[in-house]
């Protein structure tokens, strides 16, 4: 009895039958079958299986003539034909199973193995279907076919006889009291017939898997499914296979080896099954690689068109040929009928870049796409293969669901525009008293990024900072500290005259000092103010020697007190806490001096007079097309401001910002049209909803470290589109598809493109080294930390450069990877450099250099006007790349044909010679072409020689030392960790531009710390 189920007795009756599925005859192909779409999926790979709990009546009769009919009976032992009083418990032949005379009694149990709710109601209608059959179940018998058993009957022994068990889905059934010899006479028949009959199953499944390990890369979704259905047919063989008395035959063993073999794969089998794969891909496909490029593509470059796992990144060193590897992977697909042109979707960061994409491939895979008047009106470009930016992708996605196309909004491609607009709608908010009262506290206390002089190291970068943020005053005067600021305006709006660092009445000055000027000096009342850096313990910052600072303090009292000068002196301290402005306002009454606050009018007047109004605008534009572009909703934007670095900056920032954003999409709305931020948006929304299913199975990304997290989640959910319409039902996808002609062509279309019943492939070509997009939105995290988002990853890389050689090579990535947080590359160059191919020239003396260039004589100095002149270092390094030409044109291997290219590069269009001086350049030099370029705009292009300029600190100095605001910064991806991140890797885009030589060039004062790092770099 301890053998027995504790739950509740199930009966069965003639009239019950407990359904199984129905499988049919299989068919598909192997990735139908390994990915569960198809109808006939491994877990249903018997044919003609009737259901389980068959009545009685339709069961084999004893004694059948032919000797595979035969029927074997197992008996009760002693105790159970006595209890039974029946003398048979179990039939069984090569059509199955039958458990005979099931009695209302609590000796034969079904277990369902999930307790879940579905189950229970189940069991119940169960039992209360076998208690209405009192009077006929006698006879009762429950009828199995070997396909419907999940593994071979176990027999265990007990005192009244063997207990028989078996599984058949979520049920497992158990019949008692067999006899004693039911085990060692039985057992292996029944074993042997079950093998027989599943054999076809296991060896279907063998057989597609190793069709499937062959015939595609093996991904990691496809290895998944695999390993769940591995585990699953397993446990249905072993360990009751390995008994060798049991003869199985010699297909069967086989079958059963390799099993194994798949339920044993290691890290190390799956590699070696890739890379098998890849081999023969290779093979299969030489010439197509040879010819697909004016030159054969390398070994990697093949590796990366090949490789397709469910997630692929591509990390493309500057001048590897990533978009060799974009156009060969798409002709790859096809070529090997992997795919054809519609399956496949080309991402570009640019029209520019998608339009050079579109040629690329007409160019190059023209004759493997068919005739352009085969395609003609088609969608995709490039014969069929779409090549799309972000924007027209999304565009494309509205316009299929909405069933019109969108109007686009003017200001997408005319940012002032955009700006008049929000300045006449800041104008108009200004009119009601409380916006008004509230824009201009947030001029007077958050309009610049405060900084305490305490967090600076040195007196030199507290300098820096604030001359290269330019903090000014109401009146326009240039500040050295955030106290002063907050002094000067606070006087300024009581309408208090005063002077910024006005000279002593007193002359105090000698050989060692200067005359002592105050901070501020209110000429009216003949009163001066001084305000100090410091701290609640009388600390001055590390970078001031604190005894001579306290000194100072002390002479300056000491001064004021001998000469009877009225004098009031403010600390940092006071700042900080804000009680600065109530002290002074104090020590203002007791000196009586009168106030007439300035009305809003006239300040708001001044505001516009200095630009800050202006400036306001030009960043709520530029907050404005982030804020719509991050598709944050009001919980994840107030998540935002609560982590943001500035809070109180932030937060009113966007307390102005919130009615103009209304007002911004009400316009829109009202005028019906749509920006590109909202076009995105709108996309995600669309696909995330299933209303738009993708029809590509193959989505390849460029330039994507330049990606933003929106763009990211659209070609994610683009992605996990295709997923899904793979995994549906026929019969689930017509029914989805029945709501309108148009949708249903949709989605048939959709279903068409997956019918291999792969889910789609992303595919991402980018370099982390490159990055420099961050300003904009895009977040190098994403391609540092791809799997984090993506999923798990398969990496390539390219590591040979055709662009600049080894000596430019090595110096560009040894500066590079000084930032630990970027991904460690080896990049190696086709061309050896000899000798050193970065140069720092460093500005001489203008009159001595005017000479050098006019000895030299390669440039027509009566050519150059004044501004050009000044640049004498360019100059004499443009007559130096001239010889450099000329000397190379002398050599007998010399082959260029073109003109060399020489690039000027910066950081600011404005340090770059302007059009009318770049015409006197390329005038003047006529054996070379010179062209100007920002380093942004520079990316992607290269040239022979490339001279970089503005290598200077301050203002405009490179690294730019300029602060994001904080309400801009909240909506930018998270920081690195590291100082001048991206101003280091837009330095590398500038230095790999260059084929043959870099020259950087460098004023003897204020030079940029970067020359100093290359200096040494080149030293080592």
């Amino acid at each position: 009895m301890s053998r027995l189920s504790t739950t509740k007795p199930i009966i069965a009756s003639q009239s019950l039958t407990i359904a199984q599925p129905n499988v049919g005859p299989s068919s598909g192909t192997p990735s139908d079958i390994l990915s569960g779409t198809s109808s006939d999926s491994l877990s249903d790979l018997s044919s003609g299986t009737p259901p389980a709990g068959e009545p009685f009546s339709s069961l084999v009769e004893v004694g059948a003539s032919s000797e595979e009919q035969a029927v074997k009976q197992i008996p009760y032992s002693w105790f159970g034909q006595f209890f039974k009083q029946s003398e048979f418990a179990v039939r069984f032949d090569a059509s199955g199973l039958t458990l005979t005379t099931l009695h209302q009694n609590r000796f034969f149990t079904a277990e369902r193995f999930n307790k879940s709710e579905n189950s229970s109601t189940d069991r119940h209608s169960l039992e209360k279907n076998v208690e209405n059959n009192d009077d006929d179940d006698k006879g009762a018998a429950l009828h199995f076919n070997w396909q419907q058993l999940d593994k071979p009957a176990v027999f265990n022994w007990s005192f009244f006889g063997y207990l028989m068990s078996f599984s058949t889905n979520e049920q497992i059934y158990s019949t008692p009291f067999l006899s004693y010899g039911s085990k060692s006479q039985f057992g292996e028949d029944i074993a042997l017939l079950w093998a027989e009959a599943n054999q076809e199953r296991l060896c279907k499944l063998v057989s597609r898997i190793e069709d499937a390990i062959s015939g595609e890369y093996l991904r990691q979704s496809r290895l998944k499914s695999i390993s769940a259905r591995v585990a699953r047919e397993y446990a249905r063989w072993f360990p009751w296979s390995k008994n060798p008395s049991l003869n199985l035959d010699e297909e069967t063993q086989t079958a059963l080896s390799k099993l194994q073999q798949f339920k044993g794969w290691t890290d190390r089998d799956i590699d070696n099954i890739r890379e098998l794969y890849v081999q023969q891909q290779l093979l299969r496909h030489k010439a197509f690689f040879d010819n697909v490029e004016s030159n054969p593509l390398t070994e990697k470059q093949r590796r990366a068109c090949v490789i397709d796992d469910n997630n692929n990144l591509l990390l493309a060193g500057a001048g590897t040929g990533k978009t060799s590897v974009m156009v060969g992977r798409a002709g790859y697909l096809i070529e090997s009928g992997q795919a054809i042109a519609d399956d496949i979707l080309l991402l570009a960061y640019g029209k520019v870049a998608a339009k050079e994409m579109e040629e690329r491939i007409k160019l190059k895979l023209g004759p493997l796409l068919g005739s352009p008047e085969k395609n003609q009106g088609q969608m995709g470009v490039g014969n069929d293969i779409r090549v799309s930016t972000f924007h027209s992708l999304g565009l494309r996605i509205i316009t299929e669901v909405e069933g019109t196309t969108p109007k686009l909004s003017p200001w997408i491609n005319d940012e002032k525009g955009k700006e008049s607009w929000l300045n006449d709608a800041l104008e108009s908010l200004i009119k009601e008293k409380r916006y008004r009262k509230r824009f201009l506290a947030f001029f007077g206390e958050h309009f610049q990024v405060e900084m305490s002089p305490f967090d600076f190291e040195s007196e030199k970068d507290c300098i820096d900072y604030f001359s290269a943020n330019d903090i000014r005053t109401f009146k326009g005067d240039k500040v050295k500290s955030f106290g002063e600021l907050q002094i000067a305006n606070w006087l300024y709006k009581q309408g208090i005259e005063y002077r910024y660092e006005a000279s002593y009445q007193h002359k105090v000055t000698d050989k060692k000092a200067r005359q002592y000027k105050s901070d501020f000096y209110l000429p009216q009342y003949d009163l001066y103010i001084d305000y100090f850096e410091i701290d609640e313990t009388g600390a001055a910052p590390a970078f001031i020697d604190n005894d001579s600072y306290q000194a100072s303090i002390e002479w300056r009292r000491e001064l004021h007190s001998q000469n009877n000068t009225h004098y009031v002196d403010l600390y940092h301290h006071q700042h900080n806490q804000g009680q600065m402005l109530k002290v002074l306002s104090k020590a203002l009454t007791k000196y009586r001096v009168k106030r007439a606050p300035m009305d809003d009018e006239t300040l708001l007047a001044q505001l516009r007079h200095s630009g800050d109004i202006t400036k306001l605008v030009k960043l709520f534009s530029q907050v404005l097309t982030l804020y719509r572009g991050a598709c944050l909703d009001d919980k994840s934007l107030a998540g935002l401001l609560s982590e943001s670095a500035e809070q109180k900056q932030t937060q009113a920032a966007f307390t102005l910002l919130k009615p103009i954003l209304k007002s911004y999409r009400d316009h829109l709305n009202n005028s019906g049209e749509i920006d590109f931020e909202e076009m995105i948006a709108k996309a995600i929304q669309y696909i995330e909803q299933g209303r738009f299913v993708s029809p590509w199975r193959f989505i390849m990304v460029d330039e994507f470290q330049d990606i933003s997290e929106p763009r990211a989640r659209l070609i994610r959910a683009l992605r996990d589109s295709t997923c899904r319409v793979s995994k549906e039902k026929p019969a689930e996808e017509a029914k989805s598809a029945a709501g309108s002609k148009d949708k249903a062509k949709t989605r048939a279309k959709a279903t068409s493109s997956v019918k291999s019943g792969r889910s789609a492939s992303l595919f991402c070509v980018g370099d982390d080294w490159q990055a420099i997009y961050r300003f904009s939105g895009a977040d190098v995290k994403l391609t540092t930390e791809f799997e984090h988002y993506f999923g798990s990853v398969t990496k390539s890389h390219l590591d040979l450069t055709f662009r600049f050689n080894s000596r430019i090579g090595d110096v560009a990535s040894r500066f590079v990877t000084q930032n630990p947080m970027q991904l460690k590359k080896t990049i190696n160059s086709i061309t050896k450099g000899s000798r050193s191919a970065v140069s720092i020239v460093k500005a001489r003396a203008a009159n001595k250099q005017s000479g050098d260039v006019s000895d030299q004589g390669h440039l027509n100095q009566g050519q150059l006007n004044q501004s050009l002149l000044k640049q004498s270092t360019l100059t004499e390094t443009l007559n130096a790349i001239t010889q450099l030409v000329n000397k190379e044109k002398g050599k007998p291997e010399f082959k260029q044909k073109a003109k060399p290219t020489v690039y000027l590069l910066a950081r600011y269009w404005f340090v770059l010679p302007d059009q009318q001086e770049l015409a006197l350049l390329n005038q003047a030099c006529p054996g070379i072409n010179i062209e100007c370029h920002s380093f942004h705009a520079s990316k992607g292009k290269e040239a022979d020689y490339v001279i970089i300029m503005g290598l200077t600190t301050g203002v405009y100095g490179f690294p730019s030392l300029k602060t994001t605001p904080p309400v801009l910064d909240a909506l930018l991806p998270e920081a690195e960790d590291f100082n001048f991140a991206e101003e280091r890797r837009l330095f590398y885009v500038a230095l790999t531009r260059a084929q043959h030589k870099v020259y950087l060039l460098a004023d003897r004062k204020g030079v940029s710390p970067f020359v100093h790092e290359i200096a040494q770099l080149c030293r080592n």
